[in-house]
């Protein structure tokens, strides 16, 4: 009878210790609520008996000295959004860890090749410059003519802001060494220098200038929340950047199952079809996307990247390099 009374006692700790699993989650801001509260990720708790904390990030910067600073005793099982640049310096400081998803092959053929060994691809979209149509009669079409323009630009800081370093990034792939010159030309013309991309569209919406570095996907956004094209957006024929946002499993002693459960969760219909309307960014799978998209996403002809060893051993020159143009 005590066995059993022993037994009953050990698989009631059991049942206890599965219904009281918390997997931790750290995510941008703009991720917090919708990711939070999708069907899918609610039903995910349910059926695995687990609670997922989210903890949001005004940035991924943030959330990347976030992780290096827990990096001997991690607090996170998951990070979601890491941009490209993030995702590689976390691989060098060994704060991945290292998976593929059995439902790997549902991403995308054209997005097959950003997939790490560590990090998935969960959306991406192209940068654009974002202009209010009422103000800017005739847009730049070119690095050059942006930078001679005497329309005032609300740009991201590249040191805090992945959509800010990513800017950097594009006029760098766009120009190669004659990037600094339209640094120098297009420093008068720079109005505000926002810490992240939501300080920024703050900015813009309040008629503070009348163009910003922001995505090919605003002029969805305007015809979406607005039914007109109160906003429109320019991508420029020196060609266009893709920014790529990933999910990854973060490195630790005792990896949970069901972070693994959860990346791959992440790639099924059911949450990809929701990356649109709600991030406003690109599914990395192959699931149909709105119509407004197929009316207003503006498709670039001409893609433009840097290969990771390159950004990884210049990025910090880089910075160096377009803080003594534009902040001296």
């Amino acid at each position: 009878m005590k066995k059993k009374l022993t037994l009953l006692f050990l698989l009631t700790l059991s049942l206890l210790s599965l219904s009281n699993t918390i997997l931790t989650i750290y995510l941008p801001s703009n991720y917090y609520n919708w990711i939070r509260t999708l069907p899918a990720v609610v039903q995910f708790q349910k059926e695995n008996a687990l609670t997922i904390h989210f903890v949001s990030f005004d940035g991924t910067n943030k959330m990347l000295t976030r992780l290096e600073l827990e990096k001997n005793n991690p607090k996170a099982d998951i990070v979601m959004g890491l941009s490209q640049m993030n995702t590689i310096i976390a691989n060098q400081s060994n704060l991945l860890y290292g998976y593929t998803p059995q439902n790997i092959s549902l991403i995308s053929n054209s997005m097959k090749h950003y997939i790490l060994s560590n990090a998935i691809p969960f959306d991406y979209g192209n940068l654009a410059i974002l202009y209010d149509p009422s103000v800017v009669k005739n847009p730049p079409k070119t690095f050059m003519a942006l930078a001679k323009s005497n329309y005032p630009l609300i740009i991201c800081d590249p040191r805090t802001s992945s959509t800010g370093q990513d800017f950097l990034l594009w006029t760098i792939a766009a120009l190669g060494p004659n990037w600094q010159t339209f640094w120098k030309l297009s420093k008068n013309s720079i109005s505000f220098i926002a810490p992240s991309w939501d300080s920024a569209f703050s900015q813009f919406e309040a008629g503070e200038s009348p163009m910003m570095v922001s995505y090919a996907s605003d002029e969805a956004y305007s015809y979406y929340s607005y039914n007109s094209s109160r906003y429109k957006v320019l991508s420029l024929s020196d060609g266009s950047y893709l920014e790529v946002e990933f999910n990854a499993i973060i490195n630790k002693q005792n990896v949970s199952p069901y972070s693994r459960k959860f990346i791959e969760l992440m790639l099924t219909p059911s949450v990809q079809s929701t990356i649109a309307l709600n991030n406003w960014m690109l599914p990395t799978t192959n699931v149909a996307l709105p119509e407004i998209f197929n009316k207003y996403y503006p498709v670039s002809t001409k893609q433009l990247s840097i290969p990771n060893i390159e950004l990884l051993k210049n990025l910090n020159l880089w910075l160096e390099q377009w803080q003594s143009i534009v902040l001296r």
